[in-house]
This record gives structure tokens, sequence and C-alpha cells, in this order.
């Protein structure tokens, strides 16, 4: 009922039903509905405002400056995924207006998918880069073996032959998503393998890392052709709009559903349990659901492979702005909100632990390092 009743499913308005969700998605899994700002209640309020009319550009940029105040709000500490987010949020500022506030949100995405892009695959590279250190290739230390343990309950902990098989795994399937979707011919399949995978990392309810799948797939998204983003958004819709339940309530105005959902979290903050358990099951159920029929587009419809794409110079600036970020570990600048997450990477102190890359510190602020040597 949220979705737009008239318009036709296009690559924009598949890309902002997306984005919209993987905003959604984020606010629950971070504060299990306990919203204690008001830019988190504006956040989420804008992003069911672009639910209801996905085809519009002017919405989606509005969620691109409520999540960018959402991001401003709580940094310096910020998800990594966050800062994605916020740098991809940027680009559709920066589109909107050099494209004088067009109306369409495939017109808004046509400018902004090249910078998208090259963001992700900047961001992506660094967070496997990170992952080649010495503590992640030792299980005793490794945060591969850390969270197939949590992931599993236990059932494969860092003592297990299994933690070597997550180490590895990760390393290598996470090395492999840029390169698979930088090359033309592996780019198209090369969506669904990284889309799987962090389909399977998100799937153990013992993990809080959804949000970060569902960023992800709208950016994964970009790098198929238009036809096929566009299919993917249109068997959704179709299904969506034939289900009887959804069709009973179509002539009731989308403000109310709005209205009552946010009443109902409102209510849910009080049990955070709860909240948890709706994102799981939605993630876990939708998420298989959407991940299906995308390997049913891309083998009924025949390949086709769009380029990366030029930049314009303001994506450009973005792109060198986001290398300096990821940078930052190895120049002691610290690793929060550097795409360092799950790594182990260290480079505090005299040293540092990744295999091939020094660390050089241009300021000070990591010259010194406090070491946990035993805890209770």
């Amino acid at each position: 009922v949220l979705i737009d009743r008239v318009a036709r499913v296009t690559r924009g308005s598949t890309f902002a039903v997306g984005w919209a969700l993987a905003n959604i998605i984020h606010l629950l899994n971070q504060t299990n509905g306990d919203l204690a700002f008001p830019v988190s209640w504006l956040n989420l309020m804008v992003a069911l405002w672009v639910l209801g009319r996905p085809t519009s550009a002017h919405r989606l940029a509005g969620l691109a400056a409520a999540q960018l105040l959402d991001t401003v709000w709580l940094a310096p500490f910020v998800p990594d995924h966050q800062v994605l987010a916020a740098f991809v949020n940027i680009a559709i500022l920066g589109g909107y207006f050099a494209l004088r506030r067009p109306n369409s949100s495939d017109e808004l995405l046509a400018r902004v998918a090249p910078g998208a892009r090259i963001l992700l695959l900047i961001a992506y590279g660094a967070a496997a880069l990170a992952k080649y250190n010495s503590d992640f290739l030792e299980p005793l230390r490794s945060c591969a073996a850390f969270v197939a343990d949590n992931a599993t309950y236990g059932l494969t902990d860092a003592e297990s032959p299994l933690a070597q098989v997550h180490i590895w795994g990760t390393l290598v399937i996470e090395s492999l998503v840029p390169v698979l979707l930088l090359i033309r011919r592996t780019r198209r399949w090369g969506v669904i393998f990284a889309a799987a995978f962090h389909f399977v990392v998100s799937l153990s309810p013992a993990i809080s890392v959804a949000d970060f799948t569902y960023l992800l797939w709208p950016l994964f998204g970009l790098f198929l052709p238009s036809r096929d983003m566009q299919e993917i958004g249109r068997r959704v819709v179709e299904a969506w709009r034939g289900n009887a339940s959804v069709n009973r309530y179509d002539r009731v105005p989308r403000w109310v559903f709005a209205g009552l959902f946010s009443v109902v979290l409102l209510i849910a903050a009080s049990s955070g349990p709860t909240v948890f358990l709706f994102v799981w099951l939605f993630t876990t159920f939708f998420g298989l659901w959407l991940l299906l029929t995308a390997i049913r587009v891309l083998r009924e419809l025949p390949a086709q492979v769009e380029p990366i794409g030029p930049l314009h110079p303001g994506q450009i600036l973005l792109a060198l702005a986001m290398l300096i970020l990821v940078l930052g570990p190895y120049l002691g600048f610290g690793t929060s909100s550097r795409f360092t997450m799950f790594s182990g990477l260290r480079t505090e102190g005299p040293g540092t632990n990744h295999l091939f890359l020094p660390s050089v510190h241009l300021i000070d602020s990591q010259n010194e390092a406090l070491v946990v040597v035993w805890s209770n």
C-alpha cells in the first residue's frame, strides 16, 4: 500500500525503495525501535515518505538530506555502513542540484550511479584489504572466528577446524567481490555472488548486521543493467499488488499507514526484543525472496552489461575523499568509521599487524596504545 499505485516501476524507483528500506532497517536495527533523537524520527518519516512515491527525485533527495543530518548528529562514532551511506547521499544531493532539481528519480539516479559505484568499490575494497593482517588469520584472535562462533551459538569456536574455513573463506570472498564487480564479464553474476554472501552473513539472529546487508543491496543493484534492476523491482511490486490483503486496503491514504506504523513503533520501543524479532524476520524472509527473484531475472533475461560510467567532477572529489578516509588507519588517523570493521586491524603504537601495508603516523594520536594483557 505504501508503494506508488500508479507510476511504472523503473530503475530509479526500485533504487529509491531499496534505499528507503535500508534506512528504516538501519534505524530499527541500531536502536531496537528506541529512536531517542528527533533527527532519527525525521529520518524514519522521510523514508516512509519516499516509499509513498519512489519515482520522485525530490523525495529521494529529502531522504539523502535527512540521513546526512542523522550521520552528523551521531558523529564522530558512526557505523561504517552509515559512512558509506553518507558519501552516497552527498552524491545524491550533488546530482539533485547539478540537474536543477529534476522530478524523476530515474534522471537523478542516472547522474548518481557512476559515483555511487566507485564509492562502493573503494569502501568494500578497503574493508577487504584491512583483513590482510596477522590477527585476522589467527583463529584465537580472528574476528571471522569470533563472528562464526557467535552466529552458530558456539558450534564453531576458534579451536574448531571450521574456524580456518571461516577465516579464509571470508578473506577470499570479500577480496573477490570488488574484482567481480569491476570485470565486465563477471559483473552481472558478481552482484548475485556479493548479495548472497551478505545475506548468509546476516542470516543468524545472534549477530545484528542486517542493516549493512540491506544498505549494500541497492548499491550492488547499480552494477546491473537498467533492464535487470527494473524487472526485479517490477516482479516484487507485482507480487505485492497481487496480494488480496493489500488490495483490500488500497483506498486508505498512505499517510494513515505511516502514522499507524509510527504509533506501533512507539509502543514496541518499550520492548526491544519485539522490534529485533520483527527486523530479523522481515530481513530474512523478504531478503530470501528478493534474492531468489533476482536470480530468476538474471537467468531468464539475456545478458547485458553496462559500463561503470564516467564520473562528474564532484563525484571525482567524493571518490578522492573516500580514498583518503580509507587510507586513514595507515596514516595514523585511527580506525574508527574507516571500513576496518570485523578485521582486527591494529595500526596504533610502534608497529602494525598488517601483512604488507606499513603504518606511517602523520600525527601522534596513535603513537601510544594501551594493550589489555589479561582480564576476568
